[in-house]
């Protein structure tokens, strides 16, 4: 949903355009320059979730921190072994087929 080039701001002042690639990922993560409109989205999942929650991509009914979340916990578990329950998983799925259904509307 990001133009092809993307005009990277540093101090209010675009300093660069370019498609996105793994190189411009690693300027806006490590605040070098910002995405001119986007100046809070740094590729974490916490700025996917809020962009995806702002421009209603996540459906109404999900909860950017209840994905969030279980999320965080399996890729950082603090545990061996974090098991959830089955309907965890086809809550998640219901999500995605929605979120999915909005992309991709054909």
């Amino acid at each position: 949903m990001l133009p092809e080039q993307l005009k990277l701001v540093k101090k209010g002042v675009v300093v660069e355009t370019a498609p996105l690639s793994h190189e411009i990922e690693e300027k806006v993560r490590r605040r070098q320059v910002e995405i001119e409109g986007f100046p809070d989205f740094n590729f974490s999942l916490f700025a996917l979730l809020k962009w995806a929650q702002e421009t209603n991509l996540l459906p109404s009914e999900a909860d950017s921190e209840a994905i969030r979340k279980p999320r965080n916990n399996m890729a950082h578990p603090r545990f061996f072994n974090w098991v959830v329950p089955p309907s965890a998983a086809i809550d998640m799925f219901e999500i995605l087929i929605k979120v999915v259904v909005k992309l991709w509307p054909e």
